[in-house]
């Protein structure tokens, strides 16, 4: 879970890829978003300002490797 907290202006943001498919997420102050961070993902701040956030991990239950 990430809540915003200090969102600059500007490229910023999340990508995750689940299932070969590439979803891209821009923070915003205030609002929360839950992702699987198992999931490949990359996270940028192209800005010269600070990103700041609150996240906290969810856990869940390990159920093993599926293919």
């Amino acid at each position: 879970y990430h809540l915003g907290i200090q969102i600059p202006q500007g490229d910023i943001g999340i990508q995750l890829v689940a299932h070969n498919r590439p979803e891209t997420y821009k923070w915003k102050e205030r609002k929360g978003v839950v992702f699987d961070d198992t999931l490949l993902h990359t996270a940028w701040n192209k800005t010269d300002e600070t990103r700041i956030l609150i996240f906290a991990d969810i856990l869940k239950p390990f159920t093993g490797i599926h293919k």
